[in-house]
């Protein structure tokens, strides 16, 4: 008699790491504020980053400040589709940015994707900024 034990560990990228009810942890992760009140340079950058970052831009709105793009999940070991929604909004004093994304109907989780999102935005104003 034998018995085979086995055990796999599997990495999922899709993993929940907030609940769904959490909408403040979502917005947090998909959200950043930023010191300037020009919406067109914030708008103008946010376009140009999802470009450098490989999404193809279907459809702008300057006016009511949302973008949407396609682009690719590069998180696994295939590149999936992913739908992305961006809307640039004023704030009183600053301009509040944020990023939904999903795979065909499910909500993008991927931490270090929009945290990269969000450094290769902040360098894009930087560097506008600075008209460098």
């Amino acid at each position: 008699m034998s018995i085979f034990l086995s055990s796999c560990v599997s990495i999922d990228y899709q993993r929940s790491f907030f609940d769904p009810g959490d909408i403040e942890e979502r917005r947090y992760l998909q959200s950043r504020t930023f010191d300037t009140t020009d919406s067109s340079k914030v708008f103008r950058s946010t376009v140009a980053t999802l470009q450098d970052t490989g999404h193809t831009i279907i459809k702008t709105d300057k006016k009511l400040g949302l973008i949407t793009a396609r682009g690719s999940s590069k998180t696994k070991s295939e590149e999936d589709d992913l739908d992305v929604v961006v809307s640039v909004i004023k704030d009183k004093d600053k301009m509040v940015v944020r990023i939904s994304s999903s795979l065909s109907i499910n909500p993008f989780r991927s931490s270090i994707y929009y945290q990269d999102f969000f450094k290769k935005l902040s360098q894009s104003l930087f560097l506008d900024s600075n008209g460098i």
